[in-house]
């Protein structure tokens, strides 16, 4: 079977998608060798090619969205592979009769919470995905709350939505040396004492605002010097958040570490006392799995997919409630006891995803719906 898969995610520095379309390759790779594989990009992206049967094909144009509906659809069209994956978000309108369409939607916040959204990703998502949706044999979710968005909100037979969960890659899960620890401490200022971490882009829908005000609240009524640790990007509308951080009386026990190399990670997540993760609107909620995977006790919110994905491993709080997720930390940090359990908890839980569940899922996904053509 030739498959055709869309890698602009894989461009640059990786984000989230990015890192989901990069392991599930990578595990094809290792364990799906009888299909042809074709990925298409405006530019080279970093993945190994030895293989005969995987190679990469450029055409040179933006790589915003009209990429797909422009110059994908030519390609398409001169290879005519038996199926097409849009890990995100997107396919082409046009393409060969004989290609059969799949696609991945991580979540539908442009409907849920449309306010978070900037102006562009807001307009392409809420017009395009449904229009591309319907036209796709298979559709994939992250996860079911995001399917039951999806079926709610795009007009597509249920049947043809499949949830694939994400999961932790293998480095979140290794053992961190102290040598790794002291040096991470060092690099973002982090201090030698306990700290409480978030991680995710500073926008309004992660709730960083409240988890601050949160924060403000438990180290009024303690005398433990616990910091705050923010690791993410500024990001969309983050400007009145910076500002409210500025103010805060808990200043100068915050840090904002800004962009964290992806290496740095594994040792950053491992050092937490605790993770908190108060989002709004969660398609998956991937740093909670990680979280979990180095083995840290997790708070989270009880909304969208994020009670799905931390399962009984975590403490669920009302994300719009400051008073709840301050109870949850005063909780956490007094008690030994409970740590101890929910970092058993946590890596209980985050045995339960596998990229490589995930990559046979989707395959799975694929081969439905080509097979029953006839192809292979």
């Amino acid at each position: 079977m030739r498959i055709g898969i869309e890698v602009r995610s894989m461009l640059g520095a990786k984000t989230g998608i990015g890192y989901y379309t990069q392991q599930i390759l990578l595990s094809w790779l290792n364990h799906h060798q009888e299909h042809e594989y074709i990925l298409y990009t405006p530019e080279p992206v970093d993945f190994p090619l030895e293989a005969p049967n995987w190679r990469m094909r450029m055409r040179n144009a933006r790589p915003g969205a009209l990429w797909v509906q422009k110059v994908l659809p030519g390609l398409l069209f001169e290879d005519k592979p038996d199926i097409f994956w849009g890990p995100n978000y997107a396919v082409p309108i046009l393409r060969p009769l004989s290609t059969r369409m799949a696609m991945t939607i991580h979540d539908l916040a442009v409907f849920t919470y449309p306010s978070t959204m900037m102006f562009r990703t807001l307009l392409h998502n809420r017009v395009g995905v449904p229009i591309y949706a319907p036209l796709c044999d298979a559709i994939f979710s992250v996860s079911m709350a995001t399917r039951s968005d999806i079926v709610a909100h795009i007009p597509v037979d249920s049947d043809r939505v499949h949830v694939t969960p994400l999961a932790p890659r293998e480095h979140f899960g290794q053992p961190v040396d102290a040598f790794a620890m002291e040096r991470v401490r060092d690099r973002y200022g982090l201090g030698s004492g306990p700290y409480i971490l978030s991680v995710g882009s500073l926008e309004p829908r992660k709730n960083i605002g409240r988890l601050v005000a949160a924060y403000e609240r438990l180290i009024a009524e303690s005398s433990d010097d616990v910091k705050l640790v923010l690791v993410g990007q500024k990001a969309w509308k983050s400007d009145a958040l910076f500002e409210s951080i500025q103010r805060s009386s808990a200043y100068d026990r915050i840090i904002l570490t800004g962009y964290v190399d992806d290496l740095d990670m594994p040792a950053l997540y491992a050092g937490a006392t605790v993770f908190v993760y108060p989002s709004l609107y969660e398609g998956f909620g991937l740093p909670i799995i990680e979280a979990m995977a180095a083995g840290v006790p997790v708070i989270t919110s009880g909304v969208s997919s994020m009670p799905e994905v931390a399962g009984s491993a975590a403490l669920l709080v009302n994300p719009l409630h400051v008073a709840d997720i301050t109870q949850a930390l005063r909780r956490v940090l007094a008690d030994a006891t409970l740590r101890q359990q929910m970092r058993s908890q946590s890596l209980q839980r985050a045995q339960e995803f596998s990229w490589r569940t995930t990559a046979d899922r989707t395959m799975k996904g694929l081969v439905d719906c080509v097979e029953p053509r006839g192809q292979s």
